[in-house]
């Protein structure tokens, strides 16, 4: 590991090292194991819900399921205990509050 001694020039070594083939390739990667580890995550808390109604062999949906209602009575189970969950847990918050499309 080298050190960095010319400090009167480091503006330039750090612009140079960020539009670095190999920062940028660094940077790419880190990105794509966040994106993994939160769409596992998310799949995790989505498997457990399902396991949860299944074993209290509890129906997933409602009458009248919409996602996007404001009355909670119309959500069927699945998605009123995703709702709770998404109070207290930040990757539920984090997906439900990305836009649909």
């Amino acid at each position: 590991m080298e050190g960095y001694d010319d400090w009167k020039h480091i503006v330039d070594a750090i612009e140079r090292h960020e539009t670095s083939k190999i920062h940028l390739d660094s940077c790419l990667i880190n990105s794509g194991g966040y994106k993994k580890s939160f769409w596992r995550q998310v799949l995790s808390r989505l498997l457990e819900v399902t396991l949860i109604l299944s074993t209290c062999n509890l129906a997933f949906r409602g009458h009248r399921e919409k996602a996007d209602s404001n009355d909670p009575s119309s959500l069927g189970n699945f998605l009123s205990i995703i709702e709770l969950l998404r109070k207290y847990d930040p990757i539920l918050q984090e997906l439900l509050s990305k836009p649909k499309s």
